[in-house]
């Protein structure tokens, strides 16, 4: 649990994504950690694609401003749950969660 941390894209993937992750819930971290740096960096390990099996990024944005929105969380393929409650989430984000086969649960609530 990184909820309401103050950390950068690049320590996010040194510090967290090297381990075998099975749950993360990165709410609400401050603003320059966007919901693409965290599951670029989850998707950077093929062990965290098929383990990370519960995700919570409440509250977060999609992208930066300078960054263009593109799918990003096709590659987590071991989902099961995916909260993105109070984020702007388009048609485009919720295709791109459709393509994850083990996906029980998904709030997109607010």
């Amino acid at each position: 649990c990184i909820r309401t941390a103050r950390i950068s894209a690049e320590a996010f993937h040194r510090a967290l994504c090297p381990h075998r992750l099975m749950e993360l819930d990165a709410s609400r971290v401050n603003a320059d950690l966007t919901i693409s740096d965290i599951v670029r960096g989850l998707a950077s390990s093929k062990e965290l694609c098929y383990n990370l099996q519960r995700l919570v990024l409440n509250g977060l944005t999609m992208t930066s401003l300078e960054e263009p929105s593109r799918r990003c969380f096709g590659a987590l393929q071991g989902l099961r749950s995916l909260s993105v409650a109070h984020v702007d989430f388009y048609d485009s984000g919720l295709a791109d969660v459709c393509t994850l086969p083990r996906l029980e649960s998904l709030d997109i609530s607010s």
